[in-house]
């Protein structure tokens, strides 16, 4: 019985070892460019607003450099 609950758990792991390297390159195909490998205006956006709500809660201020 011990042999088959650990086979299973082990499936089981292979299983969701898979689903997280998948979800992981999907989630960095969604916030790059494909052809440059640089992060687009979306997640450009999500880390902006992310860092002036970190400044706001530390009441630092926020510098911001577009070249």
């Amino acid at each position: 019985m011990k042999k088959i609950f650990e086979k299973l758990f082990n499936k089981n792991n292979d299983y969701i070892n898979v689903d997280t390297e998948r979800t992981t390159k999907l989630y960095r195909l969604a916030i790059t460019d494909p052809k440059t490998n640089l992060y687009n205006f979306r997640y450009f956006r999500t880390r902006l607003k992310e860092e002036v709500t970190r400044a706001e809660q530390f009441k630092r201020h926020l510098s911001l450099l577009l070249i």
